[in-house]
């Protein structure tokens, strides 16, 4: 058994779990598929892949006001997975089981202190097609970390010498690790001058969107106040005080009402839109942030924003093979001028998330969890980009998909974009208690029309001022 104090991410999904209700079903899931499935074998991988990384064997613990790792012993830390034959189903049945044991196990939460942190099924489709489901909360994986599972599970599978003597797996650093160097870097000189640049950045506070009425705003305003006192009532009542992570407890103890626009790209449009971005010498990202911002400027004028972005440090080889989650929430304020064109706003996007970068190995809601209100617990715009392996199917591109009511947010705004093989995907959630639906439509569609737009457009029309 290895003790090790825990990382800011397990720090803050800690006291999350601790204190909602529900203990913070955070998860990820992923599936991937293989030709040849033996009982006793796969039984073998998992043991395998538990030895071989510590975090799918780790649990968190209270020692006394001090969040530990437990790094369990492989030989005593044992999970087993669930294995259905679905073989003797028509097709439609076998999509409709997985569908719901895929939305089951999606919703059922985790136990942070006896773990494991994953659970595995096995669906057998026919003699030579078997589907693997991984369902894991997000404080052992991020989308990358199911990548680097799926990689030693075929290695695994493929493998000729059962005894495994000559491992064929690349070098790895362990999770904990990369724990012990956030924590060095957050004492050191070079975390406090990362700690200035954001302190720097935050100290006019985040802007707020200019388009809510302010009535709504100053609503809102209140309604944090009282949310940041909810939190650290009940971090009292659980004798566990950590204000290090309020600023992102306070933005995720419970989500609001919200609605959802689903918006399909085809092939043509990726295309025109890599292009874009690569004849600009500027990131997909800052493509897709800086038309949204230009076009929030239209509606209403404004010109300063603060864009919630996950950066990873996977960039650095030394944690390319860890699986755990290594992103950290990353605050970009940007602040443009009227006169500025698309070409101009996308490029500045670009160098601001290029500083993000190299200043975000530093937990910044650690900084705003200390800062007078509490910065970050309420995030007014989130940003993700991911990209998909495979081909986005069953959906007609160019359409979108609206759902007015129940979708969860705890953001004011974000903005979720998937990049598949053949196509992209926008999902655009807002708040209800904030924004109109017809008004979250007009935008949406004023926006799809901007990619469609320049996406089949000559480089020239970006320069061109809307």
């Amino acid at each position: 058994m290895i003790i090790s104090n825990a990382s800011y991410a397990q720090r803050r999904e800690y006291m999350l779990y601790r204190l909602r209700d529900d203990h913070y079903p955070f998860n990820m899931q992923q599936h991937f598929t293989i030709t040849n499935f033996e009982i006793d074998r796969f039984q073998n991988f998992i043991d395998f892949i538990i030895k071989r990384h510590e975090i799918l064997r780790t649990t968190l613990v209270l020692h006394g006001n001090i969040l530990k790792q437990i790094i369990h012993d492989p030989e005593k830390f044992k999970v087993k997975y669930q294995y259905f034959d679905l073989k003797p189903l028509d097709d439609k049945a076998q999509e409709d089981f997985v569908k719901k044991q895929k939305a089951f196990q999606k919703c059922l939460s985790f136990n942070f202190e006896l773990g494991p942190m994953f659970r595995i099924i096995v669906f057998s489709i026919t003699n030579t097609l078997h589907v693997v489901l991984i369902t894991g909360h997000h404080v052992v994986f991020d989308d990358y970390s199911f990548k680097i599972f799926n990689r030693d599970l075929q290695l695994f599978m493929s493998e000729t010498d059962r005894t495994l003597t000559k491992p064929i797996y690349p070098d790895m650093t362990q999770y904990r690790f990369f724990a012990e160097w956030e924590e060095r870097l957050i004492q050191s000189e070079d975390g406090r001058r990362y700690k200035e640049y954001f302190l720097n950045e935050m100290r006019s506070g985040i802007p707020k969107f200019e388009i809510i009425p302010v009535e709504r705003r100053e609503l809102r305003d209140r309604l944090y106040l009282e949310r940041i006192a909810e939190v650290r009532k009940k971090m009292e009542s659980i004798k566990h005080i950590d204000l290090n992570v309020l600023a992102p407890v306070v933005r995720r103890i419970s989500g609001e009402d919200g609605g959802l626009i689903t918006s399909y790209f085809d092939l043509e449009i990726k295309e025109g839109l890599w292009n874009l971005s690569r004849d600009q010498n500027i990131s997909l990202s800052s493509l897709f942030i800086g038309f949204f911002i230009k076009m929030l400027n239209n509606a209403s004028g404004q010109i300063g924003f603060a864009v919630d972005v996950p950066v990873s440090h996977r960039y650095s080889k030394t944690y390319q093979n860890t699986i755990g989650w290594l992103a950290m929430q990353g605050l970009c304020f940007l602040k443009i001028t009227d006169d500025m064109d698309l070409c101009q706003i996308s490029k500045y996007v670009n160098e601001r998330l290029f500083d993000l970068y190299e200043n975000s190995i530093f937990p910044s809601e650690l900084i705003g969890s200390h800062e007078t209100p509490v910065v970050g617990g309420d995030m007014p715009f989130f940003f993700n980009l991911s990209y998909i392996d495979g081909r986005l199917e069953n959906v007609k591109l160019d359409e979108c998909i609206y759902t007015d009511y129940g979708a969860t947010c705890h953001q004011q705004l974000a903005l979720f974009i998937s990049v598949y093989d053949n196509a992209i995907s926008v999902d655009l959630s807002y708040n209800n208690l904030l924004f109109d639906i017809a008004q979250m439509k007009q935008l949406t569609a004023e926006y799809n029309g901007l990619l469609r737009l320049y996406a089949s457009s000559h480089l020239t029309l970006l320069k061109a001022n809307l």
